[in-house]
């Protein structure tokens, strides 16, 4: 096939030109000498043409897609016929049309495809963005079993660990044989795992042994895990890995799939992924062009099997459940989730003179895992300033269907984030943060980063899209994931997340069973106590607020506020001893607290106004009946 485009190029482009230029220029002497120099020139260029195209794995797809080697021949083609022909001018004339028309043929398909001409066209190209102006509809509250701890960064560093475990066939050295591939984070069998592929350093080692007995893997959960070598899936059956981008001829995969069927197609996004049984694929993305070179949209998957090199179309509908990622990153969901930041509100002509109606995903975009295991690409969008930090809003994409939503919050970027992220562990030189994930912790949409200190994982940081003031660190999780309960507690506000993510408040009264020795967490001295008949530990901090916090003792009668998280270890929000009045007569303070007051009623009586325009904007207002809201409101009036 490349043969045969290559010298259809070659003479089309060459020895029809050339000829057609002796011709016209009437040296009949010279004729046969430029049809023979032509024909060797045009055989030469087309098997060149066909051995860069072979080696490049080039298919043939898109409005000019040799426009380079046409254009490029034509000009040989003008010098043949000028030294041939020995005229200025005329003898160049074909080629110099044929050289013309492809310029000209491609610009103008760049200007039917330009933003100017498709603004609109290019916004939708993303699809239905569902707007959602609340938080639980968009990420469901975080599972902590499944919290990505472990960056590409520490699973590169952990897998280069695990390359040593390695056996092949043979006894060489895994190390010498092979180069660890790009790695693909992925939820395999209810667990969020990092996936190797091992490829071939060299032709030389594919070709002393050119199947590759397994890949690697680290959990990209748990950060004190090591890396492990898969060399036989679930059933025990040993993996041979034949089809790889690294191998050469016949099994290089991209040429594979070229040689059968996928000439035409334009693949993107080849992504290393393994089934629930452990056997591994590649997933490659089919996507076409919709307005000229540009507008791509993914039309299916195929699914690839590195083994025995079988291999199956699929329809984004009808994928397998297991694959995790169908739509191209960067060619697809980043590059129309731009355009749709342009020009979804305002046309290409407001946005190219004044941008004040567009936005633009900030940099980077996160994958991230919902509840069952979706996986979603985020990021966070900003206004077209580029020094503006805050938020307009985040959006998510399923990495499998395209689908994306688009949800309305306050907060800073993710820069921002990895900023309060370092501030939090500044007394340690060289800790540095990782890939951030970001997920509805206590109704706080929250970026979970790990921290680094030379690829090795030192602990994590919790920082609040809305609020960088609200962060805690931790060791662990479970440590930073404590601290930050505590400082959310402690902050005074109900909930920071948009409507619908607050968590119930408790006010609860009892006697003290149990209590516990004082411990220091984020700064501070944290009490903890049982209360008789309720099955949960309760802690509270030790602040000005809760002064008589020191004084409880077993059997103490207390009342406490919290928020009900569920879980066996509740914060207190407030703490009070019963027969205990503690009283302040500082005039400085009780101005202090009278200002207090003021400010939080400010704050609450903007929360309100905001919480009472996303009730109006909810689709849930949608459904109630205007008769019963009527009498309900009637009824009100008169109590």
């Amino acid at each position: 096939m490349n043969l045969v485009i290559g010298l259809l190029v070659g003479l089309g482009s060459i020895f029809l030109p050339a000829l057609i230029g002796g011709l016209l220029a009437q040296r009949r002497e010279h004729i046969f000498g430029l049809i023979g120099s032509s024909i060797v020139v045009s055989l030469i260029y087309g098997a060149l043409v066909a051995f860069f195209r072979w080696s490049s794995v080039a298919g043939l797809y898109g409005p000019t897609p040799l426009f380079g080697w046409i254009l490029f021949g034509a000009i040989i083609a003008g010098i043949i016929a000028f030294n041939a022909s020995n005229e200025e001018g005329i003898s160049t004339l074909p080629s110099i049309i044929v050289g013309c028309v492809v310029l000209l043929y491609s610009g103008f398909i760049s200007i039917i495809g330009s933003d100017m001409m498709n603004s609109d066209a290019k916004a939708r190209l993303i699809g239905n963005v569902v707007d959602v102006k609340e938080l639980h509809q968009a990420i469901q509250p975080a599972d902590p079993t499944h919290i990505c701890l472990v960056s590409e960064g520490m699973a590169i560093t952990a897998a280069q660990n695990a390359l040593s475990k390695f056996k092949t066939g043979d006894g060489a050295a895994p190390g010498s044989r092979y180069e660890i591939g790009s790695p693909t984070k992925q939820f395999v069998d209810g667990q969020l795992w990092w996936v190797f592929p091992l490829e071939f350093s060299s032709y030389f080692k594919w070709n002393d042994q050119p199947i590759v007995p397994g890949y690697l893997r680290v959990s990209a959960e748990d950060p004190f895990q090591e890396g492990q070598a898969v060399q036989s899936n679930k059933q025990g059956r040993a993996i041979q890995i034949r089809y790889l981008n690294s191998s050469y001829f016949g099994s290089q995969a991209e040429r594979y799939l070229r040689e059968n069927g996928f000439m035409g197609a334009i693949l993107k996004d080849w992504t290393f992924e393994v089934d629930d049984d452990w056997d591994p694929y590649y997933t490659v993305s089919v996507v076409e062009r919709t307005l000229g070179y540009s507008g791509l949209v993914t039309k299916g998957v195929i699914v690839f099997n590195v083994e025995d090199g079988t291999f199956n179309y699929e329809e984004l509908a009808k994928l397998p459940s297991w694959v995790d990622r169908a739509i191209p990153l960067n060619d697809v969901i980043d590059a129309n989730a731009i355009k749709w930041g342009e020009y979804a509100h305002a046309s290409w002509g407001h946005t190219f003179f004044n941008s004040d109606m567009s936005q633009k995903p900030t940099q980077g975009w996160f994958l991230t895992y919902g509840k069952n295991g979706d996986c979603q690409w985020f990021s966070g969008f900003t206004s077209m300033n580029s020094k503006d930090d805050a938020l307009t809003g985040f959006m998510l994409t399923d990495a499998r269907t395209g689908v994306s939503t688009f949800v309305h919050v306050a907060g800073v970027t993710e820069n921002r984030a990895y900023d309060a992220a370092k501030s939090l562990w500044s007394n340690f030189t060289g800790y540095e943060p990782t890939d951030l994930t970001p997920y509805n912790i206590y109704g706080t949409l929250t970026y979970v980063v790990p921290m680094m200190y030379e690829h090795q994982f030192k602990g994590v940081s919790l920082v609040s899209i809305n609020n960088v003031q609200l962060a805690a660190r931790g060791a662990t999780f479970e440590e930073a994931l404590s601290n930050y309960r505590a400082i959310i507690s402690s902050s005074g506000e109900a909930s920071i997340a948009p409507a619908g993510g607050e968590i119930p408040e408790v006010i609860l009264s009892g006697i003290i069973e149990f209590t516990g020795q004082p411990v220091f967490r984020a700064q501070q001295q944290v009490f903890t106590f049982k209360m008789k008949s309720v099955p949960k530990l309760f802690e509270v901090a030790y602040t000005n607020a809760t002064a008589e916090v020191p004084l409880m003792r077993d059997g103490s009668r207390v009342t406490i506020r919290f928020q009900d998280t569920k879980e066996k270890i509740i914060t207190c929000r407030a703490f009070h001893i019963e027969g205990i009045t503690l009283s302040d007569e500082s005039n400085v303070q009780a101005e202090h607290l009278a200002n207090l007051k003021v400010v939080k009623k400010e704050v609450t009586r903007v929360d309100k106004a905001e919480k009472r325009t996303t009730l109006l904007e909810s689709n849930r207002l949608q459904s109630v009946d205007p008769d019963s809201l009527d009498q309900f409101l009637k009824n009100q009036k008169h109590k």
